[in-house]
């Protein structure tokens, strides 16, 4: 039997090949729109900000939690995941913040510490 995702069974009847493909399009669904989004929130950090951009991925991923938390169907557990990926599109915007305030010595701790947080 293994270790099957708990979170989908619910939705679909202990479906366990239905479950699996769920939880597979989730995890494609949340790198696409990663994949799809970073450069994007790059180019508006380039012209409002990366402060501003940063906020982005903090309100999104709380709306995520939200979404997933009170989600009574697929539907809106997917809306939930693509919200994630778009807001967890933000690794390049925050590199860039730290390359811009921080010195040349100190800026490899900062990449190291920026890592860890992600």
């Amino acid at each position: 039997m293994g270790i099957r995702p708990r979170i989908d069974q619910g939705f679909k009847q202990d479906d366990e090949k239905l479950t699996s493909y769920y939880v597979g399009l989730f995890g494609t669904t949340w790198a696409l729109m990663q994949f799809m989004c970073a450069p994007l929130l790059g180019a508006i950090s380039d012209v409002n900000g990366r402060r501003r951009v940063l906020l982005i991925p903090c309100f999104g991923l709380g709306l995520n939690n939200l979404l997933i938390g009170f989600s009574y169907n697929v539907t809106w557990l997917s809306v939930g995941r693509i919200i994630s990926g778009i807001t967890a599109s933000s690794f390049a915007t925050a590199g860039a913040y730290v390359a811009n305030v921080t010195s040349a010595e100190e800026r490899s701790a900062a990449f190291g510490i920026l890592k860890v947080a992600f």
